[in-house]
């Protein structure tokens, strides 16, 4: 099948509309490198999608590729010790960052991305693992994500530096007023770059989000876990009111649930203001894709607050009304296998037990997980990164 291929300014963008392009894609990229492959992923799996990366990767080392891979301490919990020793034997680096200790941090490096050769660049919400691969609807998750080609992949090789630097040393201090965190970059012609982690305001990906939807006639949003700060509900909300089409893909199943109860919380708002809500049905929805008139948000972070304001992310904005129909297209394709969820059927549905359900979640994640976050910024913790340069014994 031909993916779609946009020409943006002096970058072309490749739109990856189920996991297996994007796997296909992100191979096909490692297989042609010739001098650097940067790969950065929040879960890598020991399975035959992780082992297939593995070996495309050895065989580039093989070559002559310098190779470079972080991965998060939480998402990959399940790798051995072992599993890149020869990597790094062949002389690649490999870090983890952030790895899992009951005092540690709470944020995560939930970013997804490849650079390749300086000239290829990917973006979006799946990682490395078997449960992902398909189309999305006979099998696999739901997802997507981009490629780029061009001078832009320059900032994305940038933005992977900074996180590898940041992880160079064992310990590094939250100041009080963290800044560097959240950043937005340029790429090209209509093409920018959002970057986001913990810290205080100002939140450059919640900003300039609410900044578009502000003044959006059409809002199509992909969300696979769904709870966004106060300002961007509001804003969502308000937009409705003032009759603005605004569409919601959420999950119908997901892989974390009380992500999906706290969702739910909100529901009964967001329809009684106008917001029309679908639920994916065939599959576990793991999509990240925002559509504002015709600007597009591609990557890994979700409409939530952990995304947000917490996580390490990025979202590459796109303004070109090509890849906005192209998007569109996707959403529309992801409705025919959704659910409709009116106002009506919603309250019929609900009971005590499971409106307590549902309020318990969103106290979790709405209020305990970012009031958790904050302590830990606003006071002096360390963040330890394992680095694996040479072999352990």
């Amino acid at each position: 099948m031909e993916l779609p291929k946009i020409k943006v300014g002096d970058n072309e963008i490749t739109w990856l509309n189920t996991v297996d392009c994007g796997f296909a894609s992100m191979l096909e990229a490692i297989d042609s490198a010739c001098s650097t492959i940067d790969l950065e992923m929040y879960i890598f799996r020991n399975d035959a999608v992780g082992q297939g990366f593995r070996t495309a990767l050895s065989d580039a080392q093989a070559r002559g590729v310098k190779i470079r891979v972080m991965l998060d301490g939480l998402g990959s919990v399940v790798l051995t010790s072992d599993y890149w020793n020869e990597l790094v034997k062949g002389g690649g680096e490999f870090r983890l960052f952030n790895p899992v200790r009951i005092t540690g941090p709470i944020f995560r490096d939930h970013r997804k991305l490849l650079a390749v050769d300086g000239k290829v660049g990917f973006v979006g919400g799946y990682n490395i693992a078997e449960e992902y691969r398909g189309d999305g609807i006979e099998r696999g998750w739901h997802d997507c994500g981009c490629r780029v080609d061009g001078p832009g992949v320059e900032v994305l090789i940038g933005a992977f530096e900074q996180m590898w630097q940041r992880s160079e040393h064992k310990r590094q201090f939250l100041p009080r007023l963290r800044k560097g965190s959240a950043d937005h970059r340029t790429m090209g012609e209509r093409l920018s770059l959002l970057l986001t982690g913990p810290g205080r305001a100002p939140f450059v990906m919640q900003d300039t989000l609410l900044a578009d939807i502000r003044k959006a006639k059409t809002i199509n949003i992909i969300s696979a876990y769904f709870l966004p700060p106060r300002k961007l509900l509001r804003g969502l909300m308000r937009a409705a009111r003032a009759g603005v089409k605004v569409r919601l893909l959420l999950a119908g199943k997901s892989d974390v649930q009380v992500a999906l109860l706290a969702a739910h919380r909100l529901y009964h708002a967001l329809l009684k203001a106008g917001v029309t809500i679908y639920e994916y049905q065939p599959q576990i929805l793991h999509s990240k894709c925002y559509l504002i008139d015709q600007t597009a948000y591609i990557g890994s972070a979700n409409m939530d607050i952990r995304s947000l304001r917490i996580n390490y992310e990025l979202l590459v904005r796109c303004e070109d009304p090509n890849l906005a129909g192209t998007v569109l297209q996707f959403f529309e394709e992801a409705l025919i296998h959704s659910k409709l969820i009116s106002l009506a059927d919603w309250k019929s549905h609900r009971n005590f037990w499971t409106r307590m359900k549902e309020e318990w979640a969103w106290l979790i994640l709405a209020r305990l997980d970012p009031w958790l976050s904050q302590v830990q910024v606003s006071g002096t913790q360390s963040i330890r990164v394992q680095t694996r340069r040479t072999l352990p014994r």
